[in-house]
């Protein structure tokens, strides 16, 4: 299938995503070691809820909230949040396609039975973290599953002294997809998480412990 089919895909996919004003999902994140080995290195499961342009998104025990042209990062395992009056500061939605136009090229498309594998490759003179992404999306239009091939190589050693160096591969499957979802409100209200009082970021709630960093 020629790239310009692919194109046409990856344009319906995105309009998919645009045009439904409320989206939840499921997702489940498996890191390997190697682009070609099967054994599960690191297993999370996450969450992508959107109501208009709102954002809610949850990678592990990682939360990530946009809302109202605001960025909010919650890293609960450090009891850490990093906010930003710049939305895109924070950006870690992977699942809005048209981010990836930018700095990817589509190599190949194969036609599977219920799904299309589109495979995106990094664009010359461009520093990505992946250098090669595979998507399925469905007939539907809808996500189904992700592969990152990682362009840099990570160390897996659990030695200070000792380098174990592998080129990963993580795979994002996705489930439970709701076009119609029905999500509570605050959710994607940024006073559910920190009180804004002139220059000052004050986490409340059960956040009220944490560290806020302001990110410019």
């Amino acid at each position: 299938m020629r790239s310009q089919n692919a194109e046409a895909i990856l344009k319906k996919a995105t309009s998919c995503f645009e045009q439904n004003k409320s989206i939840s999902f499921v997702s489940k994140y498996q890191l390997f070691k190697t682009y070609t080995s099967k054994e599960v290195i690191e297993y999370y499961v996450g969450a992508f809820k959107k109501s208009g342009n709102e954002i809610y998104q949850k990678i592990g025990t990682t939360e990530f909230l946009q809302s109202n042209n605001k960025s909010l990062k919650i890293i609960n395992k450090e009891k850490t949040m990093v906010y930003s009056a710049n939305v895109a500061a924070l950006n870690q939605n992977a699942f809005d396609l048209k981010l990836l136009e930018k700095t990817y090229k589509v190599k190949t498309v194969i036609d599977c039975k219920d799904h299309w594998e589109i495979e995106l490759e990094s664009k010359q003179f461009t520093s990505v973290t992946y250098g090669k992404i595979v998507l399925w999306i469905t007939k539907n239009y809808t996500l189904k599953k992700q592969l990152f091939y990682y362009s840099i190589a990570v160390d897996f050693s659990k030695k200070h002294n000792k380098n174990d160096l592998e080129m990963p591969r993580l795979e994002v499957d996705i489930q439970d997809v709701n076009l119609n979802a029905s999500i509570p409100k605050n959710i994607f209200d940024m006073s559910s998480y920190v009180a804004v009082l002139g220059s000052t970021i004050k986490p409340i709630g059960k956040y009220s412990k944490y560290k806020v960093i302001v990110q410019k």
